[in-house]
This record gives C-alpha cells, structure tokens and sequence, in this order.
C-alpha cells in the first residue's frame, strides 16, 4: 500500500486515510456517512471537531 495521506472531514470530525483510494473505499462502505477530502497530507488532529 503506497502512504499518501489525505485529511478528510465527515462536516463534524477529521480524519486521516491512508491514500486517496483508502478514503473512496470507506465513503463506498459507509455511504451515509462519507468523507470529503480537506487537504493533501495528515489531519492536525484526528479528533479535531470542524468548526460550523
């Protein structure tokens, strides 16, 4: 697996996936609860709440 870290918000956490293809294969399995990338490269903070 090629690491290529994408931070990515759900509109309430952060989270970092491990590559681009990491992040479409979970919004695939968890399609009420997809993420959206927000940056190239890890998340600050994983559990971070994204302000409103």
């Amino acid at each position: 697996m090629i690491y290529a870290p994408i931070c990515a918000t759900d509109g309430v956490s952060q989270r970092t996936f491990s590559n681009p293809c990491d992040l479409k294969v979970y919004n695939c399995w968890n399609p009420d609860n997809p993420y959206k990338e927000v940056k190239v490269g890890e998340c600050d903070d994983a559990n971070k709440p994204v302000p409103i």
